[in-house]
């Protein structure tokens, strides 16, 4: 919303994932309590919901977000991606083995530079090369320039959910 006067030829493209169908709908409905959404301002709320019912639900023309039902152990969305959310998930579940497997077959899937967040209690674990710590932010991580391309990762036993956003310009034209 805010991005588009800046950006007019900006064309934003969501993935969000997920092992669990019924978090899924919930997601899919994108209906939320008022006290949901209590830390965001005013200004966005108003731009960005519609109250039904005693509930705030993302405004249609917002809802732009393609959602698939996958375990990110076994298989993830392709990308290439900008900018991979993946707040409380695999720094938090999965042993450091598996943690490593998932990252390193989503680093494959992100441009170079791009950013990876985590939860604010979250931490890449030892032996991952494939990200860098982003100066002055917590748990925000930048995809290094090199790395392993999605080609050379094999689909492993890796799991969970993936919320995911890449920037594309639209075509010329």
């Amino acid at each position: 919303m805010r991005l588009q006067p800046a950006f007019p030829r900006l064309r934003l493209q969501i993935v969000a994932t997920d092992c669990d169908a019924q978090l899924l709908e919930r997601a899919r409905t994108g209906c939320y309590a008022a006290s949901s959404l209590k830390e965001l301002p005013a200004d966005l709320r108003a731009a960005a919901f519609d109250e039904r019912d005693g509930r705030f639900c993302i405004r249609a023309e917002l809802r732009g977000v393609e959602f698939l039902r996958q375990d990110l152990r076994e298989q993830m969305p392709d990308g290439p991606f900008d900018l991979v959310c993946l707040r409380n998930v695999v720094a938090t579940y999965y042993a450091v083995e598996v943690q490593r497997e998932i990252l390193a077959r989503i680093a494959a899937r992100m441009r170079p530079g791009g950013a990876l967040v985590l939860g604010i209690h979250e931490s890449l674990p030892p032996g991952v090369s494939d990200f860098t710590a982003w100066p002055g932010a917590r748990a925000v991580y930048r995809r290094a320039e090199t790395g392993p391309r999605l080609s050379s990762i094999q689909a492993g036993r890796s799991g969970v959910s993936l919320s995911s956003l890449s920037l594309r310009e639209r075509d010329r034209g």
